[in-house]
């Protein structure tokens, strides 16, 4: 035992101990902002004298909230599409969509080379407005 007193509910026989558990919003909000900022788990945990694995539950929660949201729409002139090989002998492929103005990597979806896997990041990426795409081949004008 921890030595703290166990209490027992009368109304439902569950024991408790006295007291609140967890760790304030405070130090959640500070966790997440350093996991924004790459720092790793275990770093976290040392800075903050927190567990790792609480830091880990944190940021899941967060990361569904942000699930929900819906990517915003936006107007991109040129969308340059590739694609890579990362395993030949495994026929790993990453397919890459970025806007040629930012270099900003708008999707990405790993897999072969197969037709389904472009489709899957054009899904991706459809909440993109695009007016010209750009690929090894050219730049093809959408009418």
């Amino acid at each position: 035992m921890n030595k703290k007193q166990r209490f027992l509910c009368k109304n439902c026989g569950c024991n408790y101990t006295g007291g609140i558990n967890g760790y304030p919003e405070s130090v959640k909000k500070e966790a997440i902002r350093y996991y924004l900022e790459g720092i790793g788990f275990r770093k976290i945990e040392r800075l903050l004298k927190t567990s790792h694995v609480s830091v880990i539950n944190w940021v899941k929660k967060e990361g569904k909230k942000l699930k929900k949201i819906k990517p915003k729409e936006e107007k991109v002139s040129v969308l340059e599409l590739d694609e890579l090989c990362v395993n030949y002998k495994k026929n790993i492929w990453l397919w890459t969509a970025v806007t040629r103005e930012t270099q900003r990597l708008v999707g990405f979806q790993v897999g072969t080379r197969e037709t389904k896997y472009f489709e899957k990041l054009s899904q991706k990426i459809s909440h993109v407005e695009v007016e010209k795409y750009a690929s090894g081949l050219g730049i093809v004008q959408l009418d």
